[in-house]
């Protein structure tokens, strides 16, 4: 985890647990592409958004993604459903109802002064890039996949995943299995790609230190 990582505790009673990772995370040009069209799914759905779907329905059947029931059955619940009712669940699951709020620092600080810290820090690993952060805070879900792609230090971006972003969707997984809803299958068919990519690390990890020690 980088030097720099905020230490995950909401309150002096409720710690965040980790998720494990390799030291380091290095996405495949097929991850990018697939975390990119999620933060980009994941946004206040307009005409376009359709488009955008298709595109990361194909790029989650390139591979055996893990959680991809997930993202059928969300595909398939909104299959039929008009723009604006579209519009109308996102707003009602997203902006209306703090419990699943789109933002990370949320469900790991809660109002706790931390996240002041988190959304800090965050702000200044965004500033070099163009991640649809103007209108929306450091830790809104979607930013933050973009920064992922978007990382130099394969370290942080490990620790921004383990630390960060599972703890948060656990949690958000966790309000929606109190409801049906499309988008809780969304949020899931998410976590489950990030576990994916952070358990494949491990083994990378794992691969590299066994060739290090062969020849040391």
């Amino acid at each position: 985890m980088s030097k720099n990582q905020v230490q995950i505790t909401r309150n002096s009673t409720s710690k965040i647990e980790p998720f494990e990772t390799g030291e380091t995370i290095i996405l495949t040009g097929e991850e990018t592409e697939l975390l990119y069209s999620l933060a980009s799914v994941l946004e206040y759905p307009t005409e376009d958004w359709y488009g955008t779907l298709e595109r990361c329905k194909a790029l989650s059947l390139l591979a055996d993604r893990a959680g991809n029931e997930h993202f059928a059955e969300f595909c398939r619940e909104i299959h039929e459903l008009p723009l604006v009712e579209l519009q109308e669940l996102y707003t009602r699951n997203f902006d209306l109802n703090p419990v699943c709020a789109l933002e990370v620092g949320y469900h790991l600080f809660g109002e706790d002064y931390k996240r002041g810290e988190f959304l800090a820090r965050l702000r200044e690993s965004e500033n070099p890039y163009e991640l649809g952060q103007a209108m929306q805070l450091p830790d809104f879900l979607p930013v933050v996949l973009r920064l992922m792609c978007k990382l130099d230090d394969a370290e942080e971006r490990a620790g921004m995943i383990g630390y960060c972003l599972i703890p948060a969707l656990n949690k958000m997984t966790e309000a929606f299995a109190k409801k049906t809803n499309p988008y809780g299958h969304l949020i899931r068919f998410v976590l489950e790609t990030l576990k994916q990519i952070a358990e494949n690390s491990i083994k990378t990890t794992d691969e590299t230190k066994e060739v290090r020690y062969q020849y040391a």
